[in-house]
């Protein structure tokens, strides 16, 4: 499946952001010519050649992880064109399109744009480049989880399908690299308790399937209660999230499904859990 700015279930795209964001954006979306490979690094993620070795390695380590425990197991041929097909070529493309970052790309005035876009190497270049800079700014974590969710919909699998895998079974995703600080899990209800934005989009990625795995690994109990308000037959749904009988979340909506969600991620942010770790 070619995954496309339309396609249902596209997880947010993890922002560029923290307090040197400026000088971030500035050399992620700068043409690589403009990059000398010597410079002076600068602090912190120091160069966009760093930034685009920690972006394959992440990304391409997610693929592996992702199909190393897809069902049925692949062989290990099949496991090696499944990587290649979702972390090369067509696919990298179809993601820059869905996020339309193509265009945020600068390239000098003698090149151009649409060449660039056009090079399969400079575009998957490009797109590690991001890709490492939304580890440098959000953690390892959360763009494994983010890369799962799009390799689902590589494979056809949509987010309300059973099979979704966010973080696969047994293989916890890596830790920050050194000197990056972990993710930060706000409260998924934001400030103003209308859903939030910024850093509240890795929340928001939370499935439950995650949520109560990670509950398992803490050996902690979820159970959830849920009251209708409202006329019959257009009832307004409260569900409140249990964790060992406490109360940790809640939340209201029209749709049980929706408020059931919202109080576990509610519950996940209040626990102060990480997906992947005990």
């Amino acid at each position: 499946m070619i995954i496309q700015a339309s396609t249902p279930g596209l997880p947010p795209l993890l922002e560029l952001q923290g307090d040197d964001e400026m000088d971030l954006k500035l050399d992620v979306f700068s043409h690589i010519s403009t990059h000398p490979p010597n410079a002076d690094l600068k602090p912190g993620y120091g160069n966009v050649h760093r930034l685009t070795q920690l972006g394959g390695h992440t990304f391409r380590f997610a693929a592996t992880q992702f199909y190393f425990s897809h069902q049925p197991t692949l062989r290990e041929n099949e496991l090696a064109m499944k990587i290649k097909e979702a972390t090369e070529g067509v696919h990298i493309h179809a993601i820059l399109d869905a996020y339309h970052l193509k265009p945020k790309l600068r390239v000098p005035q003698e090149v151009r744009a649409q060449d660039v876009w056009a090079d399969a190497g400079e575009m998957e270049r490009y797109f590690y480049t991001y890709v490492g800079a939304a580890v440098y700014c959000h953690g390892s974590t959360a763009v494994v989880i983010w890369a799962n969710i799009l390799f689902n919909l590589l494979e056809g699998i949509k987010p309300e399908d059973e099979e979704m895998t966010m973080d696969p079974p047994g293989y916890p995703a890596p830790p920050p690299p050194a000197g990056v600080a972990p993710p930060v899990y706000p409260n998924p209800s934001g400030p103003s308790g209308d859903g939030g934005s910024g850093n509240n989009s890795f929340v928001n990625l939370l499935s439950l399937s995650l949520i109560h795995e990670t509950a398992a690994k803490n050996k902690a109990n979820i159970e959830y209660t849920q009251t209708p308000t409202g006329p019959p037959h257009t009832p307004v749904w409260t569900v409140r999230c249990l964790v060992n009988g406490i109360e940790r979340g809640s939340a209201t909506s029209s749709k049980t499904k929706t408020a059931k969600e919202e109080a576990a991620r509610k519950a996940f942010v209040a626990m102060g859990w990480h997906p992947g770790r005990n």
